[in-house]
């Protein structure tokens, strides 16, 4: 049984009700009565979603990233191969003396196609003369040559690219091999 003497101070249905008074004066904010623990908890679990949330923005970013380069590349692969067959026909009207205008005009568009593959990060693999990486060439024949050691690029078959610092296409060498196989 409730104790006669307390006085309800609920409002009654029809009476004005007036915004509570904070001490910093502001009318909105109502103070919370909770349990310091409670507060606490729900700090505590506000902190812990945020952070969840602001990691799930970085991977989702990471991984738009991975995406956008993976697309890139399989579209720069594609663009090689073409690259490919315009230098081997400026080769052959090269050899074949050709008009030198036309011969020169090719030659312009190649500089820009490899102006444009450099812009986007697409350099080619160096090899001649260099020591095989089997991480960057990929042998298609072994020859014997004296005076140069095992292991060596003598001919390159097709170029490779690098895409930053990835191997968007693997070189396709000839390497020496003096040595018993």
């Amino acid at each position: 049984m409730k104790d006669k003497t307390q006085v309800n101070n609920a409002p009654k249905q029809g009476d004005a009700v007036k915004p509570q008074e904070t001490p910093k004066g502001n009318p909105e904010a109502v103070p919370v009565q909770c349990p310091d623990g409670k507060i606490t908890e729900l700090t505590d679990t506000l902190k812990h979603l945020q952070a969840d949330f602001e990691n799930h923005i970085k991977q989702f970013d990471k991984r738009s990233a991975q995406l956008c380069e993976q697309a890139s590349a399989r579209v720069l692969v594609k663009v090689l191969s073409i690259v490919d067959e315009f230098e081997r026909s400026l080769k052959q009207l090269e050899d074949a003396k050709i008009d030198p205008k036309l011969i020169e005009g090719m030659r312009m568009v190649n500089k820009n196609v490899h102006g444009v593959l450099d812009a986007e990060g697409v350099r080619p693999i160096e090899c001649i003369g260099k020591k095989l990486d089997p991480f960057r060439h990929e042998v298609l024949r072994k020859v014997k040559k004296d005076g140069v050691a095992d292991d060596t690029i003598v001919e390159e078959h097709v170029r490779g690219y690098l895409l930053k610092d990835k191997v968007l296409r693997h070189s396709k060498v000839t390497v020496v091999s003096n040595g018993v196989n």
